[in-house]
C-alpha cells in the first residue's frame, strides 16, 4: 500500500515537473511585446491629442519640423520568431515585423512596408520612432516600444 502511494506521489512530483518545464520553455520561445502607435505628423498647427500626452515632448523635439501630431491607430504584439506580425496602415499599405533574436540590450527586428526593408535594432523599454512614408498633408510615424 505504501509503496503504491509513493509511486502515486511520485509521478505526480514528475508530472508537475514536466509541467512547469513545458510552461518555462513555451514562456521563454516568445519574444518581447511590441507596441506600435501610427501618428500622423503635420506641418500645420493644430490640438494637441490627448492619446499622445506621454510622448508628445520626445515627438516635438525629434520631428521639430512638424507642429501637430494625431494618434491614428495603436496596435500590440507578442513577437515570435518565424512568425512577423503585420499591421495595415492608413496609406493602405501594411508594416510587418519580423523578430529576429537579441542583440545586447536591444531587440532585431526586420521591418518591411512594401518594397522596402530596414533590419531594425530597438533598445527595450524605450521610445523607437520609424517614420518618413508621406500621408495626406505630412507623414506617418511608427512610434515603437518594446517591453
Amino acid at each position: 500500500m505504501f509503496a503504491a502511494m509513493k509511486t502515486r506521489v511520485g509521478l505526480a512530483l514528475m508530472m508537475g515537473l514536466l509541467c512547469l518545464t513545458g510552461g518555462v520553455s513555451a514562456a521563454a520561445a516568445a519574444g518581447p511585446q511590441l507596441k506600435v502607435s501610427v501618428v500622423h505628423a503635420t506641418k500645420q498647427a493644430g490640438a494637441k491629442d490627448p492619446a499622445l500626452k506621454k510622448v508628445q515632448g520626445q515627438l516635438e523635439k525629434a520631428f521639430a519640423g512638424y507642429k501637430s501630431f494625431k494618434e491614428l491607430a495603436k496596435h500590440q504584439f507578442t513577437l515570435k520568431k518565424g512568425a512577423p506580425a503585420k499591421l495595415k496602415l492608413p496609406n493602405q499599405k501594411s508594416a510587418t515585423f519580423d523578430y529576429q533574436g537579441r542583440a545586447g540590450k536591444a531587440h532585431k527586428v526586420a521591418m518591411t512596408i512594401g518594397r522596402n526593408s530596414l533590419d531594425l535594432k530597438i533598445p527595450e523599454r524605450r521610445l523607437f520612432f520609424q517614420a518618413g512614408l508621406k500621408y495626406r498633408d505630412g507623414i506617418l510615424v511608427l512610434a515603437l516600444y518594446l517591453k
